[in-house]
């Protein structure tokens, strides 16, 4: 499994800051969304107060309003009862004489003045006193506006820190249910992984199995043959397999085993291929674990088991120049920085029974698991991939063809040694 093998991935430290970033912008937002709608309901709250505070004035003003006039029609009244007066006590003076006229006259004259002074005192009584309430009014209204104001800021930091609980513990559960899936979802993994490692034991074992199958019967083949030229030797004619079956004779040599173990080619037309001697094939190894556990462990396994079939090497028996053994990643990063892409290397991995390309691109160094653990197979993990008999064919087809579709990586052009000492020599030491 390769991350980031899509043109524009970014990598990993990269898509960490990345989402880091945005969640920081996110919960920004989400601050200020909620800030808003606290402050919207504030405002509303206020807008309401101060509708009933303004209902409240306007009606203490047309109850003064009510007072006044109320007050300016008794006045009415009064200087009209008092005309009604005077004029009544004019008529009554025309029958009286005329010194009581004149006094009656100055009489009524004075009290007129007196009901015009009283009147216009009242008037600026009414007056100052309306403006007294008018300006008690204005500061009324400006003290409650000023309690509105403050009471909104503190209704809105309140309203805000509970939308805010809310949202959060809200989050807070849906993380909790996204954790929990994948706490469920990484179990799952788990058991499939433990499956898959106990189908590749079962296989693994059958495959051992059937190579010792193979070898007991071959070794009792190699016993039978080598028993019967012992006693073709005491004999004076050879004997053939075709003397056996009834047929004339032929005056042709007992064969002779090579020093590989097995007949000479001629003699392959006429009997069964043998190995000589039960310790001539190599055994296959002891049974190993699904993955190596330590350093140790894959060194002692290309030791036995790949550099014997020297896969590594060319047809001449040197190492090809893209082998570089047990490479870290960082390593082999290191050695293909600015490289051209399609620029590539080979190491041991040290996490299954197999190998790592590591190839430069477009983007960036990708790694790629080639799995070993079958001798004789290799071939890339993933679905839809090619096995190969070695990795020579491996790459000669991966020249051709990209390891994958999406980042369309091909192998074209080795990474040799770059130091005095190579980086394999513990391998083949």
């Amino acid at each position: 499994w390769v991350m980031g093998e899509a043109d524009g991935d970014l990598a990993y430290q990269e898509m960490v800051a990345a989402a880091l970033e945005r969640e920081k912008q996110e919960q920004k937002l989400k601050d200020k969304e909620d800030a808003r709608k606290a402050k919207e309901l504030a405002e509303q709250q206020v807008r309401e107060e101060s509708l009933k505070a303004e209902q409240a004035r306007e009606e203490r003003r047309k109850q003064r309003e009510k007072t006044l006039q109320e007050q300016r029609e008794l006045l009415k009244r009064q200087q009209l009862e008092f005309e009604a007066d005077l004029l009544k006590r004019e008529q009554e003076i025309l029958y009286a004489s005329a010194k009581e006229a004149r006094l009656a006259g100055e009489k009524a004259e004075a009290e007129k003045r007196r009901l015009e002074e009283e009147a216009a005192q009242t008037e600026n009584k009414l007056q100052v006193q309306l403006k007294e309430e008018e300006e008690k009014d204005r500061c009324e209204r400006e003290a409650e506006e000023e309690r509105l104001r403050k009471e909104a800021e503190k209704r809105s930091e309140e309203i805000y820190v509970n939308i805010r609980t809310l949202r959060l513990q809200k989050e807070e559960e849906e993380k909790k249910i996204v954790e929990d899936e994948w706490k469920i979802q990484q179990e799952k993994a788990k058991a499939f992984d433990k499956e898959r490692d106990v189908s590749f034991k079962r296989a693994r074992e059958h495959h051992r199995k059937s190579r010792e199958i193979k070898d007991d019967k071959s070794s009792e083949i190699t016993g039978d043959m080598l028993q019967r030229m012992r006693e073709l030797s005491r004999t004076s004619e050879p004997v053939t397999i075709a003397n056996r079956k009834g047929t004339p004779p032929m005056a042709s040599k007992v064969p002779r085993p090579t020093q590989t173990g097995t007949l000479p080619h001629q003699a392959l037309s006429t009997a069964r291929p043998v190995v000589m001697g039960t310790g001539s094939l190599p055994r296959p190894a002891a049974q190993r674990a699904a993955r190596p556990a330590n350093r140790d462990e894959v060194i002692q396994w290309f030791k036995e088991v790949e550099w014997p079939r020297r896969v590594v090497c060319t047809s001449k028996g040197k190492v090809c120049p893209w082998f570089h053994g047990i490479l870290s990643r960082s390593q082999a990063e290191h050695l293909l920085d600015r490289k051209p892409n399609g620029t590539f290397l080979i190491r041991v991995s040290e996490r299954i029974w197999g190998y790592t390309v590591s190839v430069s691109s477009a983007h960036r160094i990708k790694h790629f698991l080639i799995d070993a653990a079958i001798p004789g197979r290799y071939q890339f993990f993933g679905e839809n991939q090619k096995p190969h008999p070695d990795l020579h064919s491996l790459i000669t087809f991966h020249q051709k063809y990209p390891i994958s579709v999406a980042g369309q990586e091909l192998l074209m052009s080795a990474q040799d040694q770059i130091g005095r000492v190579p980086d394999y020599q513990e391998l083949v030491g």
